[in-house]
C-alpha cells in the first residue's frame, strides 16, 4: 500500500500543492477583496473552485467578482494539471508494474531451496526448463525487460536487472537458495561468481563455461561446479555416435557413460541374473532395471533377466561395449 501511495506522491504531489496553494491565496483574497469571515470566504472558495454554481455568500462588489473569475481560472487550471498527471499515471503502467512487484515478492518470500538461474539465455532456458519439471521453485535475473514474459509463461520468478549488482543479485533470496546457476558469458559469469562467493559463502554455484581458459578462473573465484559447454555437447555427440543406447555423458575428465540396455528374446542375457552379469563385468554398475513400467533398484530384482527388461547401467565407453554384446544374439 506504500507503494501506491509513493506512486501518487511522485504523480499528484506538485499538482495537489498547487491546488492547496490555490484554496489558500483564494480564501484570502475574498478575505481582503469581499471583506467575507474566514469561513464565508473558505466556503466560496470551494464553491467556486468546484463550479458548483451556488449563490454569492454576500453580495460581492466589483472586485469581489473579478476576484471571483480569476479564482475560477485557476481552478480549472488546477482540475486539468491534476486531471493530466493521473491520466499519465494510470497510462505508464505503473500501478500494474506495482501490482507484479508485490506479487513477485510475495512469490519469492515463499522461496525456499530454489534455484537462482542468471541469464535467460539458450542455456539460461534449457537450465529452467529442467528445473520445473523436476517440481523446483526457480528464480531467474534477466537483464532484457522483453523476456520478461516468456520467464512467467516458463513457470519462473523473473527479476529484470543486471546480476552484477548485489542489489539485484540479493533480490533472489539467495540466501535460501539451494544452488545459483550462472548461464551468462565467461566474463559476466566471473563478476557474478564473486559477488555471490563473496556475500554468500554457503552457496552453491555452477557456472557454464564457454571457453576452456576461464575454467580456472572460475573455480579460483568459487564456483563449485563448472560445466564446459561446447565439450560437453561434443563428447555427448560422439558417445552417442558410439553407442545407440546412451543416455547421457559424466564430464568428469573420465568416459563414463549411462546407457539402456534391453533384453530381447534369445539374447544371452535372458534368464540370467544381475549379480552374474556384473560379476563377469567389473567395470559397469548395473543402476535400476525398469520391467512392466516400474523402474526398481538392482538389488530389488532377484529373479533371472526377462524379455523386455530394461536396465540402466553406468560404466566406460569400452566396459559399455563390452556389456553389451550379452544382449545381442
Amino acid at each position: 500500500m506504500r507503494l501506491y501511495f509513493s506512486l501518487l506522491k511522485d504523480y499528484l504531489g506538485k499538482a495537489l500543492l498547487f491546488a492547496v496553494i490555490v484554496l489558500a491565496v483564494s480564501t484570502f483574497g475574498y478575505v481582503v477583496w469581499a471583506h467575507y469571515s474566514w469561513f464565508d470566504a473558505l466556503y466560496m472558495t470551494v464553491i467556486t473552485l468546484g463550479t458548483i454554481g451556488y449563490g454569492e455568500v454576500q453580495p460581492l462588489e466589483q472586485a469581489g467578482r473579478i476576484w471571483s473569475m480569476v479564482v475560477i481560472v485557476a481552478g480549472y487550471g488546477v482540475l486539468v494539471n491534476i486531471t493530466a498527471r493521473f491520466t499519465s499515471l494510470l497510462l505508464s503502467g505503473a500501478f500494474a508494474e506495482n501490482r507484479n512487484n508485490s506479487r513477485r515478492k510475495k512469490l519469492i518470500a515463499n522461496c525456499n531451496n530454489h534455484i537462482v538461474v542468471i541469464g535467460y539465455g539458450r542455456v539460461g532456458r534449457s537450465t529452467v526448463e529442467s528445473t520445473i519439471s523436476a517440481q523446483k521453485s526457480c528464480v531467474v535475473i534477466e537483464a532484457s525487460e522483453n523476456l520478461r514474459r516468456e520467464i512467467e509463461e516458463a513457470g519462473a520468478i523473473p527479476i529484470i536487472g543486471d546480476a552484477r549488482d548485489l542489489e539485484v543479485l540479493s533480490q533472489a533470496a539467495i540466501d535460501r537458495a539451494q544452488c545459483l546457476v550462472t548461464a551468462m558469458s565467461d566474463a559476466d559469469n566471473l563478476v557474478v561468481v564473486a559477488t555471490a562467493r563473496l556475500t554468500y559463502p554457503n552457496i552453491r554455484i555452477v557456472s557454464r563455461v564457454s571457453e576452456m581458459e576461464w575454467v580456472d578462473r572460475l573455480r579460483r573465484t568459487g564456483a563449485d561446479e563448472l560445466i564446459p559447454i561446447y565439450r560437453s555437447a561434443g563428447r555427448h555427440l560422439a558417445n552417442a555416435a558410439f553407442h545407440s543406447g546412451i543416455n547421457g555423458v559424466f564430464d568428469d575428465g573420465s568416459d563414463a557413460l549411462t546407457e539402456q540396455f534391453l533384453v530381447r528374446s534369445h539374447a544371452p542375457v535372458c534368464g540370467r541374473t544381475i549379480h552374474d552379469l556384473m560379476r563377469e563385468n567389473p567395470s559397469v554398475i548395473v543402476l535400476g532395471v525398469r520391467r512392466d513400467s516400474k523402474l526398481s533398484r538392482w538389488h530389488e530384482i532377484d529373479t533371472p533377466l526377462q524379455e523386455d527388461d530394461v536396465l540402466l547401467a553406468i560404466g566406460s565407453g569400452s566396459a559399455m561395449e563390452k556389456f553389451n554384446e550379452a544382449f545381442n544374439s
